[in-house]
């Protein structure tokens, strides 16, 4: 998807209406096999955990689900691979990133980002992950606007990446009580979230160093 010019709701999938459909495959799959999928709506029913325990194990074995790709023609490719054009593109960078991630108001520690979660799912107000859900986007916008020397296109697919899942996730979380599913998905995804985070601020800190010492 391009985040760039589609509105939010055609942006993130709704994971709720995916685990549905889930569901239905496993009604009837035991309708099939001559048990009646409709013997009880308790969660409690041994019959309902295994459906519902299958589902949840089907979600958690898919880590790439917020991973969106990225096409080359989406990105602005140069062939200019001098040291300088490289340079000049990790300065842009650096500059979206000083522009964009310096606001205090987007800081949280880890007890109030799960305070806000809390008030996501169970509160039904908008919290900051409403916020960063729209502001993500503009980030992914901007990073697509640099110009990318062509041996780093693999480099900026990566940041491309990174942000287009991280908005995807915020969205998830700001829209736990209509989609309860999704914003389960979207908690179980955080810690992987901040390690990659800072797998790529390493990565991006050793290119550049790789650039800059070349003569």
């Amino acid at each position: 998807f391009n985040t760039t010019n589609a509105g939010t709701d055609d942006l993130f999938i709704n994971l709720t209406k995916s685990s549905a459909s889930a569901m239905l495959e496993k009604m009837k799959a035991l309708d099939q096999s001559g048990q009646n999928p409709f013997e009880s709506s308790d969660p409690n029913n041994p019959k309902n955990k295994e459906i519902i325990g299958g589902i949840f194990k089907g979600l958690q074995s898919s880590p790439s689900f917020f991973n969106q790709p990225v096409n080359d023609e989406e990105l602005k490719i140069s062939n200019d691979n001098s040291k300088e054009g490289k340079i000049k593109y990790f300065m842009l960078l650096n500059r979206i990133i000083s522009e964009k991630f310096n606001n205090p108001a987007h800081r949280r520690t880890p007890e109030q980002m799960m305070d806000d979660i809390k008030a996501d799912c169970f509160g039904g107000g908008s919290s900051l992950n409403k916020k960063l859900a729209n502001f993500y986007p503009e980030v992914v916008k901007d990073f697509l606007s640099v110009e990318t020397p062509s041996d780093f296109v693999s480099l900026q697919k990566k940041v491309i990446t990174h942000y287009r899942s991280t908005a995807m996730i915020y969205q998830m979380l700001s829209n736990c009580s209509q989609d309860p599913m999704g914003g389960y998905m979207a908690t179980q995804a955080l810690p992987d979230l901040a390690k990659e985070t800072v797998d790529l601020r390493t990565l991006l800190e050793e290119k550049y160093m790789e650039v800059y010492s070349k003569k």
